[in-house]
């Protein structure tokens, strides 16, 4: 009997642990989506409320708007932030209102994606293998271009959500990031909702009596982006597993009976 006992060999010790940190893992993520979850059915059934107790679309985004821009924000946002800047021109929100709070919610998702891949990276490329390209593609771009990299991701479509936690994998210091990244939010918040302000200034333009139709627009545009973002998703998600799968299939092939 070793004195690690019949059943504790230093192997099967490592393994416990790893099972355990894995375990946790998936714990902490899992409470992480249900709060997300819970976050936005509670949202749209507040939305749903207040239109049937009689609330206008302006009144509705002037009392909820910047905490629906603050938390679409720490998910992903420029949508968001396109429809409040529209909602700006019509002037049921404060443009400059609009710009703080994307800044903060941007700046604050990234640090949480940051901290998440410095802190289970290795686990989670584990855990889902369709991330490996993004991230290696993130980590491509941080060679080649650095600093302008980091401060301009949030514009570049299909490593957005990996680059954070990309960059951690790759060792970019917390302090380092967190500076690059506040300078990049702002930059990001500026130049959607200046986007979402200038088309709704061209819409006032050109149409006869638009304030009259711009809640009209804004909850279209707002559908859409809902729509859009749950698409995406769900096509995301597929392509990934079927990505996958494939690529275990031609592993397994390859390596023969």
């Amino acid at each position: 009997m070793s004195e690690n006992g019949p059943d504790q060999t230093p192997t099967n010790a490592a393994s416990a642990t790893a099972g355990t940190g894995s375990y946790r893992t998936r714990v902490i993520f899992g409470v992480i989506l249900g709060i997300i979850v819970i976050g936005i059915i509670t949202g749209i059934v507040l939305i749903v409320h207040e239109l049937n107790a009689g609330m206008t679309i302006p009144e509705l985004l002037s009392t909820y708007g910047y905490w629906l821009i603050l938390g679409w924000t720490l998910l992903e946002g420029e949508t968001i932030v396109i429809i409040a800047g529209v909602a700006a021109a019509a002037g049921h929100m404060e443009l400059w209102l609009i710009i703080l709070v994307a800044w903060i919610g941007s700046y604050i998702s990234d640090q949480i994606y940051f901290t998440i891949g410095r802190k289970f990276g290795p686990y989670l490329l584990q855990r889902f293998p369709w991330a490996q390209k993004p991230v290696d593609r993130a980590g491509r771009l941080l060679l080649k271009y650095d600093v302008w990299f980091i401060l301009s991701f949030r514009f570049i479509y299909g490593v957005r959500n990996v680059t954070p936690p990309a960059l951690a994998i790759a060792g970019v210091s917390h302090k380092r990031f967190a500076m690059l990244n506040f300078i990049a939010a702002g930059l990001w918040a500026n130049s959607f909702a200046f986007a979402g302000y200038l088309f709704g200034q061209a819409f006032k333009e050109l149409v006869e009596d638009a304030h009259m139709y711009f809640g009209y627009v804004i909850l279209f545009m707002f559908a859409l982006a809902v729509f859009w973002a749950f698409y995406h998703t769900i096509r995301g998600i597929v392509h990934r597993r079927r990505a996958y799968r494939a690529e275990r299939r031609a592993a397994a092939e390859k390596a023969g009976p």
